[in-house]
């Protein structure tokens, strides 16, 4: 059995192998009942493509999730593309971003040149067509047999249990929890593609009606349809495209559970291990980073990642509640410094950017932050 020291060196030799040259959405997003997910993943694919520059009989490696019970093979068919190398890893939000990773083994590994990475969902939509949503659960699984039969099934009511648990044992409160919804809506009132741009404040969400306790509406995130693709490519191909790319300095992969019954513990995600892995190979440090982008779900998955990766129990995760730069403007291209993060099941970051603060650390006047401080949990 190879060691761990092994594994990781290996893993290091990965960073900064590979860019993502091309990144781009379906024509229209939001509600779209005129185009299924098929559509939608070959618009975002076509664009994304033409933002690297690089013609689509070019693409040898398709990784995807979603459409049809054979996802890669949908997708190439509607695309009209035979890739040698296909991978249909399907674990929820994080799918996608778990797939840059597998992307850059298989381009260093020499099996591919090009990969696309492809997203589309009608989730909005499906709702009023026959015939599509989600299929029936085996009633043999896990999920059907110690979850359904007490009205545990959707993110809402998922997501509660967990976030039940960390109000108990950390003291987070509604007023907290909102915070994130009025924070995510300031920033959606800068893209003219957001579905809703009206101002929010945290009194709107805690007298939205409730979902499931501690949920209110808005603490909930949007069902929509659209689609998104990024290319990847070698770091020296990718000196020949026309944009400037992002190289992949890092990325972490983990898997806990599926269900939330299974969850080893209610305020620890899988955040907790692949964070430190994103860190090791990028062979950076949290005062290294300046921008993060969090898929974030419960609470506790920030927390995972800031405190844990960082292996500091003195640190308050802090949230950008209210702060809006008076001359901010919305970037078309993504910042060259992400990491992205989907808890639940399964994780994934793709690591080029996290800035963890110390409560000793400076912090700019110019932002407005409130915080989490992490006290020792009641049981």
């Amino acid at each position: 059995m190879r060691s761990n020291s092994h594994t990781n060196s290996d893993r290091r030799r990965l960073s900064g192998k590979v860019a993502i040259v091309g990144a781009d959405e379906s024509d229209e997003i939001g509600i779209v009942p005129s185009k299924s997910s098929l559509q939608l993943h070959a618009e975002a694919a076509r664009n994304a493509l033409a933002d690297a520059g690089i013609d689509m009989s070019d693409v040898d490696g398709l990784f995807t999730a979603g459409p049809g019970w054979s996802h890669s093979l949908q997708v190439a068919e509607y695309l009209g593309i035979q890739p040698r190398y296909t991978d249909s890893t399907s674990v929820g939000g994080s799918s996608f971003v778990i797939h840059v990773e597998h992307a850059a083994a298989a381009i260093q590994a020499g099996l591919i040149n090009v990969a696309l990475i492809t997203h589309g969902q009608s989730g909005h939509s499906d709702r009023r067509r026959p015939g599509t949503g989600r299929p029936s659960l085996d009633p043999w699984f896990p999920a059907p047999q110690f979850e359904s039969p007490y009205h545990v099934g959707g993110p809402p009511s998922v997501y509660a249990m967990a976030c039940m648990r960390h109000m108990h044992q950390y003291g987070t409160t509604h007023e907290q929890l909102a915070e994130i919804a009025v924070a995510t809506r300031k920033w959606a009132m800068l893209n003219p593609k957001a579905m809703m741009r009206d101002p929010l404040t945290i009194d709107d969400v805690l007298s939205s009606r409730w979902i499931t306790y501690p949920f209110h509406l808005l603490d909930c995130c949007l069902v929509t349809d659209a689609g998104g693709a990024v290319v990847v490519t070698s770091a020296e191909r990718a000196k020949d495209c026309p944009k400037k790319p992002v190289l992949v300095l890092g990325s972490g992969e983990a898997t806990t559970h599926q269900t939330i019954a299974s969850m080893p513990d209610l305020t620890t995600t899988p955040a907790a291990i692949s964070g430190p892995l994103a860190f090791e190979m990028a062979g950076v440090r949290h005062k290294a980073i300046d921008v993060t982008v969090l898929d974030l779900r419960p609470v506790s998955d920030a927390i995972d990642f800031f405190v844990i990766a960082s292996g500091s129990s003195d640190i308050h995760v802090r949230a950008l509640a209210e702060y809006v730069p008076a001359d901010a403007r919305l970037i078309a291209r993504k910042p060259a410094s992400l990491t992205f993060v989907s808890p639940i099941g399964k994780c994934c970051k793709l690591l080029t950017a996290l800035r963890c603060f110390n409560p000793s650390s400076p912090i700019p006047q110019r932002y407005k932050l409130s915080h989490w401080s992490l006290r020792s949990p009641r049981r």
